[in-house]
Parts: structure tokens; C-alpha cells; sequence
């Protein structure tokens, strides 16, 4: 009997000629020395050669890979000629590679990461941040890992929220390599200069909720937790270090106070780390006064308020010496500058708070109508008033709405500020002569659980 020999061009022999090569290789690149031993350097390069022919017609995805992590390698430890055939791994342009563990080891696997460098696809940031909060992940291939959906990333906002989603989506025990990571991303994010993006605020809000929500999950020790914060924090000193304006959005405030109140609330050690954030929002308000006065500063103080549950504004403050005054005018002011200001109606000092309490109060009184068709005509008359005056009522009752701290006053305290809520009672906006508005009373509301 005799036995049966495959064809040369099977895909099992096509496939034992590439574990072959592979076997070969690695023997070329030993990991105990970091440069090519050059009597074996025309041999590398004929491996290599032959690899790059393999990547793009293995079908073997895990065979294809480890083709991909020993050029890589071998570019790594100075092929020339590895380094001038500038492969792309474009067979995986659509869909994720297989596992990173799939490698033999960190050197193939760093190999493989730095040739998807140039590679345009959408999977690289999620697929490097899940690879990198990976418990099995070394911290070396964590940093390199995260310098790739670093670089991948189009938009903060882009990279914050896969981020959160893997975080959320790993159900980790594992908080210290999570932080490992969120440090590394921290620390390696300035080398990125791109947008925050235009959602960025939501994307904060969730990572902070992410990280929060897993600390307690996890039961985590207080060092752990704080250095979590001090992480998180992190990354948002450097995106308001290219876009302060992002810490006047009430989405990010409302993610720093739910970091901010995590258990046993912001240790002391952490303060430091809150005053880049506190003085970039006094010096933009202060900027706001400078351009356009103290009228109409009404948003300018409720952002200090909120912002003051989670900031240290107030010391922060006190660096700013030469506008003393100005700061003091703006946190302690001594009448509403609400009231005052170049709108049609600011020459009657008060008269669009009583126009919006009106409003209010004749909202609540024609709920409590068995019939209301009988409130019409004073209906009309109010509505005309208001319509003429550019006030008007926003939300009804039982919306359910994002919170929204500017907008809303919440009815019930909660241990932090939630993210979606009921409308009970309206609030009331005036429309300025730029088209701009103001809240001249915030809807009140109740969360939902």
C-alpha cells in the first residue's frame, strides 16, 4: 500500500510550507538578541520575502497573522529588506485580525501592531484598547497597543468612547491593569493633537460612569480608586489643554462630579489635579466678562456653581491676582446680573423673572382645571404677553429627557447627578436679539431610575 502524498498546491501542504518558514524565522530572530545576526541576514530576507507572498493567500487567518508578527519582527530588529517591501495588511481592512495571543510572544506581537499603523480601518481602536485591557497583556504591549488607537483616532471623542464601551463591555476583576491602562492613555494621549470632537462632553460623562460604576462593582480598594480618578482626570487635562471651552459643557462637569463622588469622596491627594481644570474655566469666564460685561452673566454663574460641586474654583481663583475684583464680582456677586443688560426688556429691572414666574404659576393653576376651556381667553392674553416679551415655556410634563444641569432643577437630591429625567414642571426661556437664550427658570424634574 501505498501511501497518499497531497498535491503541492493543497491547502495543507500550502499551509505546512508556511508553518515551515515561520519555524525557520523564528530561529533566525531569537528574542535573546535585538539585532540581526548578520551571517543570516540574506537567509532572513528570503524568509521574509516568501512571508509577505504567504500573508495575502494563507487562509489560515492565524497562519496569516504569524506571518504578519515575524515581518514585523524582523523590521523591528533592522531587515532592510523587510523594511523596503512597506507591507500592508490589507486583507484585514474590514474585519479584526485574529487574537493578539494567537503570536508566540510580545516581540511577533509588537511586530504586528507597528505594521497596522498605516492600515485605514475602522477596527484598530477598539480592537487595540480590548487586546490592551486584556489581564494576560503585558504593560509593554499595553503602551504599545494604546499608541495605536491613540494614533488611530480621528477625534478625542472617538478614542473616550471605545474606551468606556470596553470597559464596560470586559467586566473585568482586574482593576489594576484598567488603570494601567487608562494611565497609559493618560500619559501617551498629548502626543495626539486632533479635535475633542462635537460629543466629546457624552463620551467623558460615560467614561467617568464606566469607571466609577466598575469601582464599585469590584469593591476596589481606595488606592486603587483614587488612582483611577487621578487617570481619568488625566486625560481630561490634556484635551482641555487643547480645548479648554470642553469644561463649560455641562456633560463634562456632570462626568467630573461623578468621579468627584465616588466613595469617600475626592481625597485631598487629588486636588492638585483639579486646579489646571478650575483655572481654565475662571480665566475663559473671566474672558467672556472682559468681551461682554457683567450683563447678561446668568449662564457665566450657573456653570461656577455647578462647577464648583466638583472644583475647587474658588482657590483656584485666588491665582488671579490683577482681575481680583473681577473674579469677586463674578462668584459673590451683589445683585442678579440676570436682570440688567442690553435685552429689549432690561430697562424694567425684573419684569422678564416676573414674566417667566407668570408663566409658571399660570401653568400650575390651569393643571388643577377640571375644564380648562374655560382659562382660554386669559390663556391667550398670557401667551401674548409672553410671545411679545420672546419668553417662552420649554418641556411638558413627563418628558423623559437627558439631564441637563442648566436646564434643570432637580426635585430630588440624588448621590450623583443622573442621566436621564421626568419633566414635572416646565421651565421658562427668554430668546435674546441674537437669537441666543437664556433659562430665566429651570424645568423641574425628577430622575429616572
Amino acid at each position: 500500500m501505498t501511501t497518499f502524498v497531497p498535491p503541492s498546491n493543497t491547502p495543507a501542504s500550502n499551509e505546512a510550507e508556511t508553518a515551515e518558514i515561520i519555524a525557520i524565522l523564528r530561529t533566525l530572530l531569537p528574542l535573546s538578541k535585538k539585532k540581526i545576526d548578520q551571517k543570516f541576514a540574506e537567509e532572513i530576507d528570503r524568509k521574509v520575502n516568501l512571508l509577505a507572498i504567504k500573508l495575502q493567500k494563507e487562509t489560515d487567518e492565524v497562519l496569516a497573522y504569524q506571518c504578519l508578527g515575524l515581518i514585523g519582527l524582523a523590521i523591528v530588529k533592522g531587515s532592510k529588506s523587510a523594511a523596503k517591501q512597506k507591507i500592508r495588511p490589507l486583507r484585514w481592512i474590514d474585519t479584526a485580525p485574529p487574537a493578539l495571543n494567537t503570536l508566540a510572544n510580545d516581540d511577533e506581537r509588537i511586530g504586528a501592531i507597528k505594521l497596522f499603523g498605516p492600515l485605514k480601518a475602522s477596527w484598530k481602536i477598539s480592537y487595540a484598547l480590548r487586546e490592551a485591557i486584556n489581564t494576560q497583556t503585558s504593560k509593554a504591549l499595553a503602551n504599545e497597543l494604546v499608541k495605536l488607537a491613540i494614533a488611530s483616532s480621528t477625534t478625542y471623542a472617538d478614542l473616550v468612547k471605545e474606551l468606556s464601551s470596553i470597559i464596560r463591555a470586559e467586566q473585568t476583576t482586574d482593576l489594576d491593569h484598567v488603570n494601567q491602562v487608562l494611565k497609559s492613555v493618560a500619559k501617551l494621549l498629548p502626543s495626539r493633537e486632533i479635535e475633542s470632537g462635537g460629543y466629546f462632553e457624552e463620551e467623558f460623562c460615560d467614561l467617568a460612569s464606566s469607571v466609577v460604576d466598575l469601582s464599585q462593582k469590584n469593591h476596589s480598594s481606595s488606592k486603587v480608586i483614587i488612582e483611577i480618578q487621578k487617570s481619568t482626570f488625566g486625560i481630561l487635562e490634556t484635551i482641555s489643554s487643547r480645548e479648554p471651552t470642553v469644561l463649560l459643557r455641562e456633560k463634562t462637569l456632570q462626568g467630573l462630579t461623578i468621579l468627584s463622588k465616588q466613595p469617600g469622596g475626592l481625597p485631598k491627594l487629588l486636588q492638585k489635579n483639579l486646579y489646571p481644570l478650575s483655572s481654565r474655566i475662571v480665566s475663559i469666564l473671566l474672558q467672556h466678562v472682559k468681551m461682554y460685561g457683567m450683563n447678561n452673566t446668568a449662564e457665566v454663574r450657573q456653570l461656577l456653581e455647578f462647577a464648583s460641586h466638583c472644583l475647587p474654583i474658588e482657590k483656584a481663583s485666588a491665582k488671579f491676582i490683577s482681575d481680583r475684583e473681577l473674579v469677586k464680582a463674578i462668584l459673590f456677586p451683589t445683585k442678579d446680573p440676570s436682570i440688567e443688560g442690553s435685552d429689549e426688556l432690561s430697562a424694567h429691572s425684573g419684569i422678564q423673572e416676573q414674566i417667566a414666574a407668570l408663566l409658571i404659576s399660570w401653568y400650575r393653576y390651569c393643571s388643577d382645571l377640571p375644564d380648562q376651556s374655560v382659562a382660554n381667553e386669559v390663556n391667550s392674553l398670557i401667551y401674548l404677553v409672553a410671545s411679545k416679551a420672546k419668553i417662552e415655556m420649554y418641556g411638558s410634563k413627563g418628558d423623559l429627557v437627558p439631564y441637563q444641569p442648566l436646564q434643570h432643577f432637580l426635585g430630588d437630591s440624588s448621590s450623583q447627578p443622573p442621566n436621564n429625567v421626568r419633566i414635572e414642571i416646565p421651565g421658562v426661556t427668554l430668546t435674546r436679539s441674537d437669537n441666543s437664550q437664556r433659562v430665566l427658570t429651570r424645568a423641574l424634574v425628577f430622575p429616572v431610575n
